[in-house]
């Protein structure tokens, strides 16, 4: 009898969960993402106009739905992105569609290649899901994510379930988050757009879970013209930092950046990456010169370096021995003399 009554409410908590209200993430009307950059600006040149670059900086952008297309027979939400570097210029991001009955939203690239299942909001706490990031992403592993968590969050228009993954070949790695009716914070189409790591609101004091450590953080989404959600603790960084431009609640970014690395003088590429034992490092340098590899772990300690190299104008390739390391992520960094730092992160297996 006692087991019979065990599995009964098993099954009743089974049917709870799942007949739970879904809330879409796609409004009928409109739908508008605000983004503000998460790192420090460095770049002033204007991006061309045209379909979305989706690995261009920006320091501040919004998405917005402008209507319906339809696409092999398929529906389809149009996606526009305004940024701040094309002066507001739309350029077509995509196309997203969401079925509300599986509780699954899609997304199609601006170059209409194939449909991407980009969010499962019907994975329950265990379940698994292969994501693929493309191109490479330097904040997250390609493969299989396991729901490593489900957490409800406050926003304005009501609690939300908030749905933490993890990889699983990685699971030191950074976290990708899924917000119920607002998609990631790290970008609405964060397969395509992930691709570096940033760290201004890290570490801020914030204690409601959301992951900030992507290039770009989402700080508002509205539907129907309602406020739907609202990042309160970066907007309260902005408002109180002399280091950000202040629109209004919704619209800021940082300023304070340093203009020498306009003009950088090297560029660096880690492939592959994840590595083992030996970090290729490919190097592009403008002119001949010298300086220093080190690599930090997350805390900013040295773990391998200086190890000083000398650079030819045009592609070097560089071998770090980093056999010494253990699994995790760290950050790479090459000090060249009279030159800014260039940093990336990396990740040794």
């Amino acid at each position: 009898m006692r087991i019979l009554l065990i599995s009964f409410i098993a099954l009743l908590s089974s049917f709870t969960a799942t007949a739970q209200t879904y809330h879409p993430l796609l409004d009928s009307t409109s739908n508008v993402w605000h983004y503000t950059a998460n790192w420090m600006p460095v770049k002033t040149m204007q991006p061309a106009s045209g379909p979305c670059d989706y690995q261009s900086f920006t320091q501040y952008s919004r998405l917005e739905t402008v209507g319906d297309t339809s696409i092999n027979g398929t529906d389809y939400r149009i996606l526009d992105n305004f940024e701040i570097w094309n002066n507001f210029v739309p350029c077509r991001f995509g196309y997203m569609r969401e079925d509300t009955s599986s509780r699954k939203v899609y997304f199609v690239p601006n170059d209409l290649s194939p449909e991407m299942l980009m969010y499962d909001f019907s994975l329950n706490q265990g379940d698994q899901i292969q994501l693929n990031f493309t191109p490479f992403s330097g904040v997250h592993p390609a493969g299989l994510y396991i729901v490593d968590t489900i957490f409800p969050v406050n926003t304005p228009a009501g609690i939300r379930n908030l749905l933490e993954l993890r990889s699983v070949s990685f699971p030191w790695s950074d976290p990708v988050q899924w917000i119920e009716s607002v998609g990631s914070p790290s970008g609405l189409a964060y397969l395509k757009t992930s691709s570096f790591f940033g760290g201004l609101f890290m570490n801020t004091g914030c204690n409601d879970g959301i992951f900030r450590g992507d290039s770009h953080l989402l700080v508002c989404q509205e539907q129907s013209g309602v406020r739907t959600y609202f990042d309160s603790c970066a907007h309260n960084l902005a408002f109180n930092n002399f280091c950000f431009f202040y629109g209004d609640s919704c619209y800021f970014y940082n300023i304070c950046g340093s203009l020498e690395e306009n003009t950088s003088a090297v560029s660096m590429q880690v492939s592959p990456n994840p590595f083992s034992g030996v970090c290729k490092v490919v190097m592009q340098a403008n002119q001949p010169m010298d300086g220093e590899f080190r690599i930090y772990d997350l805390e900013g300690r040295i773990v391998i370096g200086p190890q000083y190299r000398k650079l030819l104008g045009g592609s070097n390739s560089i071998e770090l021995d980093a056999r010494q390391l253990s699994a995790g992520l760290y950050v790479l960094e090459f000090a060249p003399n009279g030159y800014p730092p260039v940093r990336t992160r990396v990740m040794a297996k």
